[in-house]
């Protein structure tokens, strides 16, 4: 998969942002399985880890440093 540099961060957000949303519902109490979503949740971190050290290596073409974006991991 190829990504164009410029949608870079806006992925690494919709990422950090899924897991933010995931976990209130998982601390809202409302999902029946909890443990599925939990697992998910977990993938979702791996995720954003993966995509944070890929962007790394584009970091300063895309001229926006990591430390900049604002991503939350569980």
């Amino acid at each position: 998969m190829n990504i164009r540099n410029e949608l870079a961060p806006i992925l690494l957000q919709a990422v950090s942002d899924a897991i933010q949303f995931n976990r209130a519902i998982m601390d809202g109490g409302f999902l029946n399985d909890s443990e599925s979503h939990f697992e998910y949740l977990v993938s979702l971190n791996h995720l954003l880890h993966y995509l944070e050290e890929e962007y790394k290596k584009i970091e300063a073409e895309v001229g926006m440093p990591l430390n900049l974006l604002a991503l939350e991991s569980a």
